[in-house]
């Protein structure tokens, strides 16, 4: 259930990294990741915690 939302996040964030300035590879698809994962499950900090596993 959770690889799904991983790769939704991650694309997004990667698509949106096209916009935004470039800090490191990764970057904007880590805080996409994070930030889907972290409203789908309904605590941010999960989702931060689970992106940086």
């Amino acid at each position: 259930m959770l690889a799904p939302v991983f790769m939704i996040g991650g694309a997004l964030g990667a698509w949106e990294g096209m916009l935004f300035p470039h800090v490191f590879p990764g970057f904007w698809a880590m805080c996409g990741l994070a930030a889907v994962v972290g409203g789908v499950m309904r605590s941010p900090l999960t989702g931060v915690v689970f992106t940086l596993n």
